[in-house]
């Protein structure tokens, strides 16, 4: 029997979440702020930028870094779920708006935490802080 390979759109948060606190990557704490593992105003970290040079991303300072170029940001092999940009999700709050979770790098991770859930976007939007992420699921 060959490996299957499924390609996911939307991403079900709570389900991940879980997970990595199942897996033992993630702690609930850690889960409800993610400040100590996120692209937020209020984590500091080393990421590599685009030049692959090593930079250092400060307190306070909003920086949006390429995806997926610091080990800080990955849990258990998913990067950046936690700041850096809202990710869209197949989430309503049953009207025409759409659920976007994870923050951004300009929010704090103790107020706007990769549990968060932000309202109020409808699906033809697009803005600087707001993404999708992409899937392989390898069975």
């Amino acid at each position: 029997m060959g490996v299957k390979t499924n390609i996911i759109w939307g991403c079900l948060w709570d389900e991940t979440l879980q997970w990595l606190v199942e897996s033992g990557s993630k702690t609930y704490a850690e889960i409800k702020n993610s400040t100590s593992w996120g692209n937020y105003k209020d984590s500091t970290f080393k990421y590599e930028d685009t030049n692959g040079i090593e930079a250092t991303k400060n307190t306070l300072n909003s920086t949006k870094i390429p995806t997926g170029s610091s080990e800080y940001t990955k849990a258990n092999n998913i990067y950046d779920m936690a700041g850096n940009v809202y990710d869209w999700t197949l989430e309503t709050d049953g009207s025409r708006f759409i659920t976007f979770r994870g923050g951004y790098y300009s929010d704090n991770g103790s107020s706007i935490a990769a549990f968060s859930r932000i309202y109020g976007k409808v699906p033809s939007s697009k803005d600087y802080d707001l993404g999708f992420r992409t899937y392989l699921y390898i069975k």
